[in-house]
């Protein structure tokens, strides 16, 4: 029983540590840094773990890696939708736009080029 319990809450543990993400994403909605290949690979290990956890008769070990498949393609619906959206708004990338100046050194009196650069916010 002790066995089972440590596994109970090791799967917890696992499973719950996707929350955070997807309470990151909603709430900014940015997938920007996400890896859908990540997620995607470890959707197909929990579903490895499961048959294990089958195969074994461990009631923890299908329940927490069900749990985390659910958690992890929650990641990647949320990805998915809010990738969307995000590729429909208007950028809020700035933009440097730079010009150049030819100016003349006074004490060389040789032609120096001088950059100047204003942020532009750029809105597609």
């Amino acid at each position: 029983m002790g066995l089972e319990l440590l596994a109970f809450v090791a799967g917890f543990i696992g499973a719950v540590s996707t929350v955070p993400q997807i309470y990151h994403m909603i709430k900014t909605k940015n997938t920007i840094g996400v890896s859908t290949q990540m997620f995607m690979m470890k959707n197909v290990a929990y579903l490895m773990w499961m048959g294990y956890g089958l195969v074994l008769g461990s009631v923890a070990i299908v329940f927490w890696n069900l749990f985390a498949f659910v958690m992890s393609s929650a990641v990647l619906v949320a990805k998915y939708k809010i990738g969307k959206a995000e590729l429909q708004k208007p950028s809020n990338i700035m933009q440097l736009d730079f010009s150049q100046d030819v100016v003349m050194e006074e004490t060389t009196r040789r032609p120096h080029l001088k950059l100047v650069y204003s942020a532009n916010s750029a809105r597609a």
